[in-house]
């Protein structure tokens, strides 16, 4: 299974995007639910993980594992594969993240395995 097929996994825990970024914010690899990419999410993204790394650094307790940034009427779900590479998840606000958690427990693996060989 490749990095697009473990990302189009997420699609049926309810996930309306996935995709892997660097630390600064640059996408890697992409997969829409419905077509192509949602209007401004590039950008959230990145300042998300900025605003987010330097909380975590000025914090002092270690690098970012996970984060939920909630927006309106969705929200981002950011979990680290290895220190410069991350997985983020568009969800609905309301979203169960019970299957995401789970999804994402079997899916890293595969993705820190597919990142590693690039």
């Amino acid at each position: 299974m490749g990095t697009v097929e473990v990302l189009q996994v997420f699609f049926k825990c309810g996930a309306s995007a996935a995709l892997v970024v660097d630390d600064a914010g640059a996408v890697l690899g992409e997969e829409y639910k419905d077509g192509g990419p949602l209007a401004g999410l590039t950008e959230a993204v990145s300042k998300a993980l900025k605003v987010v790394s330097v909380a975590y650094e000025g914090f002092g307790k270690g690098a970012l594992e996970r984060q939920q940034v909630h927006f309106g009427t969705y929200q981002l779900h950011i979990e680290a594969l290895n220190e410069k590479r991350y997985l983020v998840l568009v969800l609905g606000a309301k979203a169960n993240l019970g299957p995401i958690r789970l999804q994402i427990r079997k899916s890293k693996p595969i993705l820190e395995k597919e990142i590693a060989a690039e």
